[in-house]
């Protein structure tokens, strides 16, 4: 079998695993497998805005990343309630169940404790967050995955301009 190797554009491949990780939730598939390839394309895809933000003098709201803004909410409704938390305490919890399903220490259990399904869903949203925000657009299985389970499109993008 002969090698082909070519050049793949991130935000293809990004889009690609997102579209995976609806179709296996829409299907009904597992949830583990959703966070992961959704989790992937929601790093791939901040990290494409944070290096188109890292070029203009000027941070535009649609250049925050979904984890971003989310960390954000975290801080401020725990400092509300007179809880102190960095935003590393803050990343740590929005990863613990990705990475104890990913990684194990000799000292960590064998045992996984989480809501599988929000989860999964948390993951989805933040990733198609992220891409309707880089891309401007929506493919039609992240437009399927708003209509089927929330009955809106979860981000405001041109009419007409899915992909």
């Amino acid at each position: 079998m002969e090698r082909i190797v070519k050049e793949y554009k991130k935000i293809e491949i990004a889009r690609s695993m997102l579209d995976t990780a609806i179709e296996i939730y829409l299907d009904e598939g597992d949830r583990f497998s959703v966070l992961h390839l959704a989790s992937a394309a929601e790093e791939v895809i901040a990290g494409l805005l944070k290096r188109r933000r890292s070029g203009s003098s000027t941070v535009y709201p649609q250049d925050r990343t979904a984890r971003e803004k989310t960390m954000d909410a975290i801080v401020e409704i725990l400092k509300a309630r007179g809880i102190d938390r960095t935003e590393k305490e803050v990343g740590t919890f929005l990863n613990a169940v990705r990475n104890g399903t990913k990684h194990h220490g000799g000292n960590d259990s064998e045992i996984v404790i989480a809501d599988a399904e929000s989860e999964a869903w948390d993951a989805l949203f933040r990733a198609i967050d992220n891409y309707g925000r880089y891309a401007n657009t929506l493919s039609e299985m992240m437009i399927e995955f708003a209509h089927r389970t929330v009955g809106t499109p979860l981000i405001s993008v041109p009419c007409g301009k899915a992909t």
